[in-house]
This record gives structure tokens, sequence and C-alpha cells, in this order.
């Protein structure tokens, strides 16, 4: 089983109408590193679909299923996500959080 560090949190309400977020996953503030991807943990108390690409999200987009294991997903640096709930599903709430590995 993993051990996560959280850095950031943010949450927000999900509907059917796109809701955009963003947390703090900057690049690396010494210029000289490369731009990386961060690993950011999504869960929600209903099935969501997501983009990070800052384009509102549709029914097309990745499905992340309800519950308390959620999703880690891999996004650059800067990016803006956007959710809405499944087709079926009530309103809920969606939570990110940007994670390292514990020991990484």
């Amino acid at each position: 089983m993993s051990t996560f560090v959280l850095f950031e949190t943010t949450d927000r309400a999900v509907s059917s109408t796109p809701t955009f977020f963003t947390i703090d996953v900057a690049n690396d503030p010494n210029v000289q590193n490369p731009p990386q991807s961060w690993s950011v943990r999504v869960w929600s108390t209903v099935g969501i679909h997501i983009a990070v690409n800052g384009q509102a999200a549709t029914v097309d987009d990745f499905p992340i299923a309800a519950g308390l294991h959620g999703e880690e997903l891999h996004v650059p640096a800067g990016a803006v996500f956007s959710v809405i709930k499944q087709d079926g599903e009530a309103d809920g709430r969606v939570w990110a959080t940007r994670v390292k590995r514990k020991g990484a």
C-alpha cells in the first residue's frame, strides 16, 4: 500500500455544468530544471468526468468513479482542471490533492 504526503488540496461542487479549478502545481522555481508532471489524486462523492487541459469537461473525458480511493493523475505544471458529474449522478463534491509518494 502506498503512503502519500499531501501538499495542496482544493475542493469544489460538481454538477452537470463544468467547474474549473487549479491547484498549486507550478514548475520548479529553478528555471534550469525542466518542467515536470505532478501526481494529483482526485476523488469525489459522485462519478465524474475530468479534463486537465483547460477545456470544459464533457462526458467524453476521463471518468473517475465515486469513492475514497479516487484516481491518481499525472498532470503538467499549471494544469487547469474541469469536472462534470457523470450522467445519472446527483450533484456532489470533488477534491484534488497534489501528492508525493512517501520516501520518493
